[in-house]
């Protein structure tokens, strides 16, 4: 007598949300921050509108960051590294050289809303 192989069970399927594209993570809340603050302003930017933003509870935004200070304090440190530094020091003079540093943060920091904003202070 020959024994019937047994079906595999059913394994569970993944539940997806809807409307999450990405996982979670530091860098999505820190983005998704970002794009709240340029469409709405820095008084906008809330744990709870950038939880809204990802399509997640307020609550799931505290495992990456500990308060809106700290989220607005990384959205500020990402805008920072978005200037570009590359080529410096040059050959020439160094208040030449300082003044295309500010004309780049400047550029950098208008094309998010006021996030200048953010910086006094800190």
């Amino acid at each position: 007598m020959t024994e019937a192989a047994l079906p595999e069970p059913p394994r569970p399927q993944r539940r997806v949300r809807p409307g999450r594209k990405k996982a979670l993570d530091r860098d999505a809340v820190v983005e998704a921050a970002i794009r709240v603050l340029d469409a709405e302003g820095l008084d906008a930017v809330t744990i709870r509108r950038v939880a809204q933003e990802l399509g997640v509870g307020a609550a799931s935004i505290y495992a990456y960051v500990d308060s809106k200070d700290t989220l607005i304090e990384l959205v500020l440190d990402h805008v920072i590294g978005e200037i570009d530094y590359t080529g410096y020091p040059d050959d020439r003079p160094w208040q030449e050289q300082l003044k295309d540093l500010i004309r780049a943060a400047r550029a950098t920091f208008s094309a998010h809303r006021d996030i200048a904003r953010a910086s006094l202070g800190r």
